[in-house]
């Protein structure tokens, strides 16, 4: 029991000994308020999560929410273990640093927020992983020699690391470790907010050791946390507590003070308020003091709301990203196009799939300069619609902007290219939300992943390789299930009895649902021409120009194009009787 308490107090001494030294150094100000100015997708996220917290009241729901990380360690080509590029156990006890703080378990009666950050087991390709992803980037410029740059320092871009790794951030918590952050900041991060560019943080290596020191106060950010002192205009002034962001916290229970940079103002006076400081600010984890040991009920509910009640908050709770690669994995084959969306889409938030739902598969999206255009979710190890062949079911499309042009495809003979016949549906809608009833024909190939292939644009989409302007395309795994039928053969009868009693009346081809071009010529026994159709459905009633022909036998001569592509020469006689 000794050797337990003292532990305990060994684990806190090291968080606050960590805060006293570094947390002076977050960059969490500087790349939140320049990323607002810059960015109008980041900006208008900040805004729908802040109505996000403000429309809602503390939750009741007390669900623990598992939020899967990974780690990606940007070193300079060291040995695992060596210089930049770290063990696995110092990211193993740092992981498990910042979960003991999260769930409340480092000392009696801290705030718990039911929030977990595990390692992925399986990577958006859908194979096992520990959550670490080891990348050399002595490639990128200026990354060996300075690290990262930061507020226009020397060193590597941040958008040239993440191109080096960025998991999906709809799925994961990305989490990039830089050997150094040039420019006086030990680690950053942005809000959450759905954007790819944006979304995750940057930490020095060396904080990222068991310590949890950095982590913790950058993953509160991440859960749009502000530090505790917001608008002390760099300890100059007493924070009004009056706008969320720009002098205020937005928390209650964390009281206006200035930065208490390398102190500890528990028990002393907080010359903003005139009263002695309450704990939960003087020893917030948000503030900048030496003894930083807590968040705040207050805190923990901003925190939470901004993962209840936002898609993007949403879609990283539901993730699979922290199970185990799944031993099969349901992929369609390659398609023979992949259409990328024009520039000015890709520079602009004009259009784009938001949400596609269709049977079991429910798959939030973003506009297309969020995604960054074509997106392939058949490839990353998300879930499938399962169908019926002979049921009709409803697909749901939810697009960026009203009255979109759209167009499916189903690649439902599984070759690979889309035709025509598997040209589902193409129209302009009159809404945002596009409901589209399926049916699947009897040649669609069955028990097989099939891809499908969805296009949303404000221009109209004339082929399944069409490259939108301003929206995008997205790629689908469908399984049709079912029993294969023996397919209706395609011919002639031997012979017909046009005497009007209903019964083989005319002489017309049998399997015409399979068929998707036909001709046909028919002649006499002295090879005069009697009747010509190009029209599947119109047969030969055994009459030439009006009248009823005697019995006989007429030959006839066939070409006939399948809906599947194949084509079939048909010739014969058939007995024509009365």
């Amino acid at each position: 029991m000794i050797k337990l308490k003292f532990n305990k107090l060994l684990s806190l001494f090291t968080l606050i000994f960590y805060y006293q030294l570094i947390i002076a150094q977050c960059g969490f100000d500087k790349v939140h308020k320049k990323t607002i100015l810059s960015s109008q997708n980041y900006k208008k996220a900040v805004q729908k999560s802040s109505r996000a917290i403000n429309q809602f009241e503390k939750q009741s729901n007390e669900n623990v929410y598992i939020i899967p990380i990974v780690v990606h360690v940007i070193h300079n080509g060291e040995a695992e273990g060596s210089g930049a590029n770290i063990s696995e156990s110092e990211i193993l006890a740092e992981v498990d640093k910042i979960n003991e703080v999260f769930r409340g378990n480092h000392f009696q009666g801290a705030v718990d927020f039911k929030i977990e950050f595990r390692l992925a087991q399986q990577t958006p390709d859908c194979t096992p992983t520990n959550g670490i992803n080891r990348i050399n980037a002595t490639s990128i410029d200026g990354y060996t020699e300075h690290g990262l740059s930061y507020d226009g320092s020397d060193g590597a871009e941040e958008s040239a690391l993440r191109a080096l790794a960025n998991w999906p951030n709809d799925r994961y918590f990305n989490v990039w470790l830089v050997h150094s952050i040039n420019g006086a900041a030990a680690g950053y991060a942005y809000f959450i907010s759905g954007n790819p560019n944006y979304d995750g943080t940057f930490i020095e290596t060396n904080y990222f050791n068991g310590s949890g020191a950095v982590s913790i106060h950058e993953f509160g950010h991440f859960l749009h946390l502000y530090h505790t002192f917001e608008g002390d205009e760099d300890n100059g002034t007493c924070p009004a507590d009056v706008t969320v962001g720009t002098d205020s916290d937005g928390c209650s229970d964390t009281e206006p003070h200035v930065r208490n940079l390398g102190t500890c103002a528990s028990g002393t006076v907080n010359s903003c308020t005139g009263n002695m400081y309450h704990d939960n600010a003087a020893k917030n984890i948000m503030n900048y003091c030496n003894c930083s040991d807590r968040f705040t009920e207050d805190q923990k509910t901003r925190s939470r709301n901004i993962i209840e009640n936002t898609d993007y908050g949403q879609s990283l709770i539901n993730s699979d990203g922290d199970e185990s690669a799944p031993d099969d994995v349901i992929k369609p084959i390659a398609n023979t196009c992949s259409p990328e969306t024009q520039s000015q889409g890709l520079n602009n938030q004009n259009s784009g799939v938001l949400r596609l739902e269709y049977k079991n598969m429910n798959i939030a999206s973003k506009t297309a300069n969020m995604d960054q255009g074509y997106v392939d979710f058949s490839q990353k190890c998300l879930e499938y619609a399962i169908v019926q062949r002979d049921s009709v079911d409803t697909l749901k499309i939810y697009t960026y902007t009203t009255n979109p042009y759209y167009a499916v495809y189903i690649d439902l003979d599984n070759d690979g290219a889309f035709t025509e016949e598997e040209h589902v549906a193409n129209d302009q809608s009159n809404d945002s939300s596009i409901f589209i009833p399926v049916t699947y024909p009897e040649y669609t190939v069955l028990n097989t992943p099939l891809r499908m292939r969805v296009i949303v644009d404000l221009a109209a989409v004339n082929s399944p390789c069409y490259s939108p302007t301003d929206g995008q395309v997205e790629d689908y795994t469908v399984y049709v299930e079912g029993i294969e039928i023996p397919a209706v053969p395609v011919g002639f009868p031997l012979s017909f009895s046009p005497n009007n009693d209903g019964i083989n009346d005319v002489f017309s081809l049998m399997g015409k649902e399979r068929v998707k071009d036909f001709s046909l010529q028919l002649f006499d026994r002295y090879g005069n021409l009697m009747f010509v159709s190009e029209d599947v459905n119109l047969g030969w009633d055994g009459t030439f120009k009006g009248k009823a022909l005697n019995t006989d036998v007429f030959k006839y001569t066939a070409v006939v194009t399948l809906k599947t592509g194949k084509q079939i020469q048909l010739d014969g006689n058939v007995a024509l009787k009365r």
